[in-house]
């Protein structure tokens, strides 16, 4: 299992920092706080 931090700008998940993968995974995605605009929201 592995946890990672993203964004999600209404349409796609952009992980902080990327991450690359030999294999497709499952996924479970939980929906914490709004991003502060200092902290990279488009």
């Amino acid at each position: 299992m592995h946890t990672i931090e993203a964004i999600y700008d209404g349409t796609n998940f952009k992980p902080m920092p990327p991450i690359f993968v030999k294999e497709n995974y499952k996924v479970v995605i939980t929906f914490i706080e709004p991003v502060k605009k200092d902290r990279g929201a488009n």
